[in-house]
């Protein structure tokens, strides 16, 4: 018995002596090499095509790595889902070639009740959230700060804002952004348009024409006697501002509509004044030929 536990002691050692570079463990379909193959890796090896675990893999600290420059792969069904670039970090999702930090190569759903932020990390600066809320139709848009469209060139150049969402709920249409968080001062009105605006039709339903007045009969219309003076003296109409005014301040499209209209109401009422006058002319003509 002694001399049977002494031959044992030796081939023990040289199967688990540090010389030993691998455990093999073989069926008949192959086998799998278990053990350190230099001193910095543990290694598991087999010469089969792949690996097959009958339980969930954990990490004790939690990381997942590929070896030497090669991505990290996701697959189910042997189709890769879920690509991590080695160099870039990018992430590809339906894509082995992302070209941001996250790719996505097909559509992106986003249920109800949860949100797409963007710069949520600074709320109180600048934020961008879309969203779907099951409780009302429609879908929403919330931002903090100013919200520019801007127009790139296919190089990267900055063409400047088209049209931009400001923080005091007003809207520009053509003006330079700013990157100060500032607004620009759209003086009081909700939309400020640098350029012209092509539609067919504008409605407008205040601020709207109110010179029905002019028709009543206590109504002062000006002598046309003092309105060829007026014209004479100041080279345009009572109440319309001059052409430098115009030039100078612009003209609100209501208040303006409502002067013509009581202009043309005047002019209206001074036809009517010549006409009975012509009349009253006629009338005496007609009695100096009965003569």
């Amino acid at each position: 018995m002694k001399k049977t536990i002494l031959t044992l002691i030796p081939c023990l050692v040289a199967l688990f002596s540090s010389s030993q570079t691998w455990n093999t463990f073989t069926t008949t379909y192959g086998n799998i090499q278990l053990g350190p193959a230099d001193a910095n890796w543990g290694h598991i090896y087999t010469d089969r095509s792949k690996f097959l675990f009958n339980k969930d893999i954990y990490s004790l600290t939690g990381g997942y790595n590929s070896y030497s420059g090669i991505g990290l792969s996701l697959k189910t069904n042997g189709a890769t889902r879920m690509y991590i670039d080695p160099t870039s970090g990018n992430v590809g999702i339906g894509t082995t070639a992302p070209q941001g930090k996250l790719h996505v190569a097909g559509d992106v759903f986003i249920p109800s009740d949860f949100r797409l932020k963007f710069g949520a990390e600074n709320p109180t600066d600048a934020v961008f959230t879309m969203y779907k809320a099951s409780c009302c139709a429609g879908t929403f848009m919330d931002f903090v700060g100013n919200v520019y469209f801007r127009r790139f060139t296919n190089g990267g150049g900055n063409q400047g804002a088209m049209f931009a969402l400001q923080n005091d709920g007003t809207i520009t249409m053509g003006v330079a952004e700013r990157y100060d968080g500032t607004v620009v001062n759209t003086q009081g009105h909700k939309l400020m348009v640098n350029g012209g605006i092509l539609c067919e039709k504008v409605k407008v339903i205040a601020d709207v024409p109110n010179s029905d007045h002019v028709f009543k009969t206590d109504y002062k219309l000006m002598p046309l006697e003092e309105l060829k003076s007026y014209v004479n003296e100041n080279k345009h109409l009572p109440e319309i501002p001059s052409a430098k005014e115009f030039a100078e301040n612009g003209y609100s499209l209501g208040q303006m509509d409502d002067l013509l209209l009581r202009k043309v109401e005047e002019l209206t009422l001074y036809v009517i004044q010549l006409q009975e006058q012509v009349k009253q002319q006629q009338a005496v003509i007609e009695e100096m030929k009965q003569k």
